[in-house]
This record gives C-alpha cells, structure tokens and sequence, in this order.
C-alpha cells in the first residue's frame, strides 16, 4: 500500500523538468563534419525534367542531367516540419543524384526522401531518420539506392510501392517501427548488402512481388527477418539472419522461390500456402539453422535417419512413411513440420525452445508422433492444423503457451502425453471425435479447453490441477495497490500532456 502511495504521487512529488522523447527510439545523429550548410534547407519539390533545371540554374545544384554529367543536390540539412516530403521529385526520366542530405520529420504517408514516376536518379549516403517513411519510390524504376541510413521511421525505413528494376545496397534500415525494408508490387529488384537490424516487424518484407534477388543482407533481431507474402520466382540467398523473434525467413502463399546459403542462428524457416505452393520452393541444405543444414523435401517416399544427418530444421512436404528420429531441433522457428504429409513417424526427437512451434503438421493424416521432446517453445509443443487420424503419445510437452493444439482436426488419439506448466495444457477448436487419455497435465493455467467443438471424449486425464501451482498467492490490499498504481498512470499521463511536444512524432499504424 504505501509503495503504491509512493508511486501514485511521485509525478508530484518529484519535479522533472526533462523534455520527454516520444520517438521510436534514440534521436537524430547528424554527422556535422561531412554535412555542410546550404542556403536551401527548406523543403524541396521538384517537379518534371525542367524543375531540375531550374534549380540548377538558381545555383542550388549542379550537372546537366546526363550519365557523365547528372544534376547532384547536396549537403543540404532539411526539416520537414511534419508537412509532406523533405526531397520531392516527380515525373523526372533524366540523371541526378541525391548525396550527403539530411533530411527528417516528414508527414503521415511522406517520406524523407520521396521519388514519385521518376527514373536514373541516385540516392547516396543520405541520413532519412525520424520520418514516417525514410526513403519512399513509387512507381520509379532503374534507380539506385545506396549506402543510406533510414531508421527510427515511424513506419518504414525504405518503401517501393510500383516499382521495379531498383538497386537497393549498402543501406542502413535499423529500429524502424514496422520494417526495415518494404516492396510492394514491384518486380525485378535487387536488395544486396542492406542491414535491417530491430525493426518490430519485419527486416524485408516482399508483397505481391515476383522475381527480385535479396542477397548478402543482414536482418537480426527483428520479429520476422525476411518475409514473403504471394511473392513468386525470388531468390534469397546468402543472408546473415539471426535471433529474429519469430521467424528468419517466412514464405507464405508464394511459390517457385530459390533459398540457398543463408545462415540463421535463433531462428528459421517456416512455410505456408497450399501444396502446391509448399512444394513449389528450391531450398538446399546450404542453409544453416544453428549450424546444422535444413533439409526440405517434397514428393518423397521411405526417407530414413540417413536423410536428416545432424538436421537443425526438418521440412517435409508432400512425404510419406518416412522415418525422422533422435534428432535435436531445438532453438530455431519450427523444430520439425510436415504439411501434407501421411503415414510418417516423428519419434525421439528433441524439439524445444523454438521461437513458434515444437512440432507442426498441416494438413497431414496418419502420423505417428511419439516420445518426442516438445517444451520451452514460444507458440505450441505440438500443432496440429487441419490434421486427422495421427496419433500422438508419450510426449513431453511442457512450459509453452500451448502444450498440444489442435485446430480443424479430427479423429486424432492424443494419449499418455505430459503437458505440464503451459498457458494451456492441451486446446482444440473446431476438431471434433479425438480422444485424449491418459494425458499428465499439471501446472497449467488452463488445463483442457474447448471450443466450437464436438464429440470428443476424454478419460483418465485425472492428474489435471488447472493451473492451482502457478497461482499467484493472496497479498493483503492487494487490490488497493493496483488501484494506487492506475492513479499514477493517471498522472504521468496528466503530466505528460504539460510538457513541450518534441521534433519527432510517431504514428500508430
């Protein structure tokens, strides 16, 4: 009670006269012994080929706007005071280049530097920092993008919306509130080289977008490092992409895409889509998960121990009676998933700590998965996604969210498992006539749970405590505390209202 005291007047009791950041995360860096003063550090719009020209000819720039000789702004420092763009070029098809600007606080939807309809334009070694959008094109083709630093934007570091044949390289695209990098149908691009580190969403992220080359790219600690949403015929090839919360690289609804040689620590790969589009992929064992090669197979029949030698991912699509056992799959997105998949044994393996799931089957029949070892995983122990007649038993599942889910699945045996200390023990949801016995399950918050379900039937699961063991005990005016705690929240928020707002703004999604 009296912590709550304290901590309810603090913000009175305590003058702070600090300014508050309200930003994404650290301020603006700028590197004042390579940015020079101009007199131009309003904002710019040029529009059409003759805008560049008379910019030239009232000395803001310089060239002729050839392949030898291109217009060039530079050493400008641009505030755009949160109206529109700071550097807007529109309908321009000559050559110029863009070096050495500083350019932040662009509007919702702007950017810090933004290319509307615009071709063989350079954007070099310019810091778009605290902007929604850091560097934007859209519907601008053949142009290069190099060695910028875009990060802390509100949304995006650099976005490509409609536009194709670019040259992405060098960039910096870190701590940007949604992703690092973002192509939105734009074909034939080149990302290379780029680092896209703690960005809350995604490093790179493609939508609707067909036959780019995303290669020797960094993309660490983000939620997703490189992400593919109904994007075809891509190559992703030797990237570093490590602790990503979620997922090293996702492909989903894509197909015909090539990953080979990327390294991922932490993390891995996961597919989805139809069998078509799952089976649709080139994905070699030169990719690493945690050292050890990632072995994907489609349309195979009878694979056996010798086909997973010291496996860090297993993904087989489209495969039956085959054998995968005493493996250690742990730590990286999904440990081991079949999709489509009949009539194999999972067995013995160790598949734990994995940023989603231990073991997951979709759409796969007929599975035997016994005596594995699937805890400590973020999402669930075993998943099973409109998956039917498997019979799953005598396996560790314990300290997930989820020990055993089963989702639009039916007529599974799910028996003699241990799922202890889970947010839930095991979950169905629309999966009906499975029979689930003989299960440990103690220590959990929930310890079976249905819904939308029907038919299914359960015995001598008797050892089920529902969650007693992780009861926080009662503590005297405990409620109080809580309530002294909501008024103090009051009063920051109060206070915070009084102090001046700051450069930089951040806008919700």
């Amino acid at each position: 009670m009296l912590l709550g005291i304290v901590f309810a007047f603090s913000p009175i009791m305590f003058n702070n006269n600090r300014k508050l950041y309200t930003g994404y995360s650290d301020d603006i860096e700028f590197d004042y012994e390579n940015v020079k003063l101009s007199e131009v550090s309003e904002k710019i719009h040029i529009f059409n080929n003759s805008g560049l020209v008379d910019f030239r000819n009232a000395d803001i720039c310089t060239g002729q706007g050839t392949y030898s000789d291109p217009y060039v702004i530079e050493d400008l420092v641009i505030d755009a005071g949160f109206s529109g763009s700071g550097i807007l070029i529109e309908n321009s098809d000559v050559y110029f280049r863009i070096e050495n600007c500083t350019v932040y606080n662009s509007e919702d939807y702007d950017a810090g530097i933004k290319l509307n309809n615009v071709t063989k334009g350079k954007l070099v070694i310019n810091n778009c920092t605290s902007n929604y959008i850091g560097i934007r094109l859209e519907y601008s083709d053949n142009n290069t993008i190099t060695g910028n630093t875009a990060r802390n934007n509100s949304y995006v570091g650099i976005y490509l919306e409609g536009s194709d044949n670019n040259t992405i390289s060098g960039n910096t695209a870190n701590n940007n509130y949604y992703q690092g990098i973002y192509l939105n149908n734009s074909d034939d691009n080149t990302l290379s080289g780029n680092t896209v580190n703690n960005n809350y969403l995604r490093g790179i992220n493609l939508n609707n977008c067909n036959n780019n080359t995303i290669s020797g790219n960094t993309a660490n600690y983000n939620s997703r490092g490189i992400y593919l949403y109904n994007s075809d015929d891509n190559t992703i090839s030797g990237n570093t992409i490590n602790n990503n919360a979620g997922v090293g690289i996702n492909l989903e609804d894509s197909d015909n895409n090539t990953i080979t040689g990327n390294i991922m620590n932490e993390c891995g790969l996961i597919i989805s889509g139809s069998l078509e589009e799952s089976g649709s992929h080139d994905i070699d064992t030169t990719n690493l998960v945690n050292g050890k090669p990632l072995y994907y197979y489609t349309n195979e029949v009878n694979l056996g121990l010798n086909n997973f030698t010291n496996a860090g991912q297993v993904i087989l699509v489209n495969c039956t009676d085959s054998l995968i056992s005493n493996l250690n799959t742990s730590n990286g997105s999904n440990g081991i998933s079949l999709y489509y998949s009949y009539n194999n044994t999972i067995s013995g393996n160790n598949a734990s700590y994995n940023t989603c799931d231990g073991i997951f089957l979709g759409g796969s029949n007929n599975n035997d998965i016994s005596g594995n070892n699937a805890s400590y995983n973020t999402y669930d122990g075993i998943y099973l996604s409109s998956s039917d007649d498997n019979d799953i038993s005598g396996n560790n599942a314990n300290n997930n969210r989820y020990g055993i889910f089963l989702g639009g699945s039916n007529n599974n045996d799910i028996s003699g498992n241990t799922a202890n200390n889970n947010t839930y023990g095991i979950s169905l949801s629309e999966s009906d006539y499975n029979t689930i016995s003989g299960n440990t399950l103690l220590g959990n918050d929930e310890c079976i749970v249905e819904e939308n379900c029907q038919g299914n039937e359960f015995s001598d699961n008797g050892s089920c405590t529902y969650g007693e063991g992780d009861k926080e005990p009662s503590i005297p005016g405990y409620n109080l505390f809580i309530l002294l705690g909501i008024l103090s929240c009051l009063c920051i928020i109060i206070r915070k209202s009084n102090y001046q707002s700051t450069k930089c703004k951040v806008n919700s999604l």
